[in-house]
């Protein structure tokens, strides 16, 4: 039976990595062809840029052409001063009529130039929010990558345990066939055999879920075999002054507001537009002809060109363009303070990050030497062991005790790791580092 469990171990963890190696870029290229709220932002992006025109933000004249065609059979009487008479039955009159009139703003307190520059701000905005959203989407996925492979690695870790326990039952087997080991020694043996082996059955199932929640997050089929094959490596050499630069220049987050912030300044210059006279500059050409079989003027026929100036100026309208400005002055101070608030939480967050790393460096080093002399003291328990020297039991003390400070060292190279990429984030510069 418990040839079986291991065999059967064996087998599962031969299945887990039987399947095709994937690198965090390939991960990177699949989400990012597949996500579709980023396929989202690009249309909303697009739709920012097609609005971007000089003709949306007024620069350019207006063209109209208008005709009009009409005929009505009326029976008419006319009766003229010196008494003649004129009527007709049903008699005819036909009207035609056409103008092509152009028009152009010349001047409107400058809301086109205000407005010319609203419609570039927000293809920039469009621009930043599908990068912003395409960076976070990079970091998830880094998160995720890496957080597989930390639990690949503990895999790996219970799988060396489940080796040594398997080990120590074969060794206290052969002594308890000879008399020198007692059977509670071998039960206790075995026992502890067993729990590794549920140990890892659980860390598979862990493994599994991760994978399922991986492709989910990819957007490819759920049973998508996922092999990784990387290792914890991370990045601590971070200049603080750098860094600090970068967020402030990079950030994605900043990068809008600050946009927004401009957006706010600009519908100040359009609401005050309004306090400006509007000057506008017409021109055109006019075409009319009219016929009536009954009447004073049997044909008349007009053609000719027009030009003109309009003039318009909003002399009281209750109030309202003050209040605008108002409200338009009061949203820019709201998105200044809003960017002001996120460079702080931003930079307190560097900071937080920047002090752990010192402290996270001690503590790496202090478990990778714990680990070097429990690695000693396993060697010496096993030589031990093989010739009874010592129990079972202090045996599996001194395994426990360097799985232990081996997982301990995982969680900190993981956290190291997560820093690494959240700090990347920050700086703007995340799809530098793990997607080109």
């Amino acid at each position: 039976m418990k040839k079986i469990i291991y065999s059967t171990l064996i087998l599962l963890i031969a299945i887990s990595d039987c399947v095709f190696s994937q690198s965090l870029k390939e991960l990177v290229n699949t989400a990012l062809e597949n996500n579709y709220q980023i396929k989202i932002y690009d249309a909303e992006s697009q739709i920012a840029k097609n609005n971007n025109t000089p003709g949306n933000a007024g620069k350019l004249p207006s063209v109209g052409f208008d005709g009009r065609a009409s005929t009505s059979l009326q029976n008419t009487k006319q009766v003229f001063a010196d008494g003649t008479l004129r009527s007709g039955t049903l008699a005819s009159n036909s009207n035609v009529s056409a103008s092509l009139l152009a028009n152009y703003t010349l001047f409107n307190g400058y809301f086109v130039q205000a407005k010319a520059a609203q419609l570039e701000k927000l293809e920039q905005l469009g621009i930043q929010k599908s990068k912003f959203f395409i960076e976070q989407t990079v970091a998830d996925i880094a998160l995720a990558y890496y957080q597989v492979v930390y639990e690949q690695s503990i895999k790996d870790k219970v799988n060396e345990m489940l080796t040594i326990s398997d080990f120590r039952k074969r060794i206290v087997e052969k002594r308890k066939e000879v008399g020198s080991a007692s059977g509670m020694e071998y039960e206790q043996a075995v026992v502890d055999f067993q729990n590794d082996s549920l140990q890892l059955l659980e860390q598979l199932t862990k493994l599994n879920a991760l994978y399922i929640s991986l492709n989910e997050s990819l957007n490819q089929p759920l049973q998508t075999a996922v092999k990784i094959t990387d290792a914890l490596r991370y990045q601590t050499n971070f200049d603080n002054a750098k860094t600090t630069k970068l967020i402030t220049t990079q950030n994605g987050q900043l990068i809008q507001s600050d946009i927004q912030a401009m957006l706010a300044e600009n519908d100040i210059r359009m609401a005050k537009s309004a306090q400006y006279p509007k000057v506008n500059l017409f021109g055109g050409v006019d075409y009319s002809s009219s016929y009536a079989a009954v009447g004073f003027i049997a044909r008349n026929r007009n053609l000719g060109p027009q030009v003109g100036v309009s003039i318009n100026f909003n002399l009281f309208d209750g109030g309202n363009v003050k209040r605008e400005i108002q409200n338009a002055t009061i949203n820019r101070n709201i998105a200044q303070l809003n960017r002001s608030q996120a460079e702080v939480n931003l930079q307190a967050s560097w900071t937080t990050y920047f002090n752990e790393i010192a402290l996270l460096n001690q503590q790496i080093n202090l478990a990778k030497d714990n680990i070097l002399r429990t690695e000693k003291m396993v060697n010496i328990a096993t030589e031990q062991l093989k010739v009874g020297a010592i129990n079972g039991f202090d045996f599996r003390t001194t395994q426990l005790l360097l799985i232990n400070n081996e997982l301990r060292l995982l969680q900190l190279k993981l956290r190291m790791k997560t820093i690494e990429i959240n700090t990347h984030r920050l700086a703007g510069d995340v799809l530098e580092k793990y997607y080109r």
